[in-house]
């Protein structure tokens, strides 16, 4: 949520500041909070928000702010979710050292059963993931493969090579023909074309990207400010932070607040 106040000009104060105060939680400003503990990571697809929550995947119809069916089970090490014709994927990754190779994995679940369909190896710490016609892409984030793969949802198999991106790709989109990937220790986002399977862009950011993207015909991605990148230009907006208000191009903001009650 994003804070602004304007302070009147007063002559300069000899006297030492006030202690900062921490306004109260004002619940009017938000349109539901919703009780889930352990929430994380989140993906908008089928007309559902799908959220994950210690070691499940709840549905909530954003028409009740209800949840939807019984919880979806992923493995306890699931980091990242993404939702596309009738199937769950979740991208596990392995304990130990992300330099060194693990069990890190992506689990296929069938939406109307609940059931786990296949699991594919993929390559280490696979912290997003992000689902396109034809393909299911995954970051490669450890063990210096610095790279995105993709899963073939005909085959539950890796098909093709992997694409190289810069260091640490950490945040996957998809939008404008092309999947978008954050890369958090080279300060870039590289841009995939859909078409060919070919990097044709690597966007320069102002400082590491943690999370990215796409909406009203642009890449977005969070840094130390919000940067929106349109092909291979890139142009800073004027504000930092979280918005609770949306625009009129998005008709609700979700975050999730690992811990807090409501």
């Amino acid at each position: 949520m994003l804070w602004r106040r304007r302070h009147p000009q007063h002559p300069r104060s000899t006297q030492p500041p006030p202690t900062p105060t921490v306004p109260a939680f004002d619940r009017d400003r938000f349109a539901a909070v919703i009780p889930l503990p352990g929430a994380g990571a989140m993906t908008v697809a089928d007309g559902m928000l799908w959220v994950l929550a210690s070691g499940t995947v709840v549905g909530i119809d954003p028409e009740t702010n209800a949840a939807v069916g019984r919880p979806l089970r992923v493995p306890v090490n699931a980091e990242a979710i993404a939702v596309g014709q009738g199937t769950l994927w979740a991208a596990s990754v392995g304990p130990g050292d992300l330099g060194r190779a693990g069990e890190d994995q992506v689990t296929r679940i069938d939406l109307a059963t609940g059931r786990s369909v296949a699991t594919i190896t993929v390559g280490r710490a696979p912290l997003d993931l992000v689902v396109t016609p034809g393909a299911v892409w995954v970051t490669n984030s450890g063990g210096g493969g610095d790279s995105v793969a993709r899963i073939d949802p005909a085959t539950n198999r890796l098909a093709g090579r992997r694409v190289t991106t810069g260091a640490s790709p950490q945040s996957l989109a998809s939008g404008g023909g092309s999947v978008w990937v954050a890369n958090h220790d080279a300060g870039t986002v590289t841009r995939i074309e859909l078409a060919s399977g070919k990097v044709v862009a690597d966007i320069p950011v102002p400082s590491e990207p943690h999370r990215v993207a796409y909406g009203a015909g642009a890449a977005w991605v969070a840094t130390g400010t919000t940067t929106r990148c349109r092909g291979s230009t890139q142009r800073r907006t004027g504000w930092s932070g979280r918005r609770s208000q949306s625009g009129p191009t998005m008709p609700a903001t979700w975050w999730s607040a690992p811990g807090a009650s409501g």
